[in-house]
């Protein structure tokens, strides 16, 4: 039982170990030349102090919903893919259809032009 936990540990201690020594080596190896277009905040590709007023494009968090809705598609269908052989003919279906209407709803934000980058 505890050759699991000190394996575990060993891992955990080499992980950090070169995660030290990379940070480490960059510290003392990687020149450092601050200057004010660098230390400046930068957020969205909008320079904060001069565009106060002005609406962000909702195009970015369209395409960001998008992705977050394709990726928990690919979550749902890898364990359905993973068992396809132990299923019946209506998993199967299920699982078609799943992903047949996704497929309908790209299509739609496709014709519709939402992928689009403006």
């Amino acid at each position: 039982m505890l050759s699991g936990y000190f394996l575990i540990s060993l891992v955990a201690f080499f992980a950090l170990s070169v995660c030290g020594a990379i940070f480490i080596l960059t510290r003392l190896l990687a020149p450092y030349r601050p200057d004010a277009a660098k230390n400046s905040s930068y957020e969205c590709g909008f320079d904060q102090a001069s565009r106060v007023t002005e609406k962000l494009p909702i195009h970015y968090y369209r395409v960001a919903l998008l992705f977050v809705l394709f990726d928990l598609e690919i979550a749902f269908l890898m364990p359905w893919a993973v068992s396809l052989k132990r299923l019946d003919p209506l998993g199967f279906f299920v699982g078609i259809s799943f992903t047949g209407l996704l497929g309908l709803g790209l299509y739609y934000e496709w014709r519709k032009g939402v992928l689009q980058w403006r």
